[in-house]
């Protein structure tokens, strides 16, 4: 996925970009940034670090297979299916925002499910690169996630040094989706510092 992003860069003739990822975005933005530091001028990862994750999206799996099997008419039906499986309201608008109309009106995915799900050994392991990313990098962690634990802080140091983590009250894992004017304001406040 990183080398995609480089790919997309190149097509666009983009030499240099301010990276932003979540979750497993966050993981490619951390791979790109090792692979290719020159093309990033700033790194900010949502929720994430760079270790080897236990499985825990089987909530989240099965939610999104659920809208699929349903196909839902509208985005009522679709949170009531995705609440089959996902208690957390805000959780469930954020998963949303991966459902297009389809050519039959009905509401689909308009990401790879199937293929996320076989790669998702690969998503939940390391970042790819060997050597660490040395600029400036904001980690916005949530207070009530469990994906960036403290104990993981010397692992996510050693990948990416300048880490400045910044904690949001009030948000779990989906902390853009929870704490939309808090992330924002986050991030908008460190590209600002780094502005060229």
């Amino acid at each position: 996925m990183a080398q995609d992003v480089i790919a997309l860069l190149d097509s666009l003739s983009i030499t240099q970009a301010h990276v932003l990822g979540h979750s497993m975005g966050g993981k490619v933005a951390i791979s790109l940034a090792r692979l290719a530091p020159q093309r990033v001028v700033t790194l900010t990862i949502g929720d994430i670090a760079p270790v080897v994750y236990e499985h825990g999206h089987d909530d989240v799996f099965a939610a999104l297979k659920r809208v699929r099997e349903g196909r839902p008419k509208n985005r009522r039906e679709a949170d009531e299916l995705l609440a089959e499986h996902v208690d957390s309201r805000s959780t469930r608008l954020f998963l949303a925002t991966n459902l297009a109309r389809t050519e039959e009106g009905e509401l689909g995915l308009r990401i790879g499910l199937d293929e996320i799900q076989r790669g998702y050994d690969d998503i939940m392991d390391l970042p790819a690169g060997e050597a660490p990313y040395e600029g400036p990098t904001l980690v916005l962690r949530g207070a009530q996630s469990h994906y960036v634990t403290d104990d993981m802080l010397p692992a996510l140091r050693e990948m990416m040094p300048q880490a400045r983590v910044v904690t949001l009250k009030n948000a779990g894992h989906w902390l853009h989706a929870e704490q939309p004017e808090a992330f924002q304001q986050a991030v908008e406040a460190f590209l600002e510092h780094h502005e060229r």
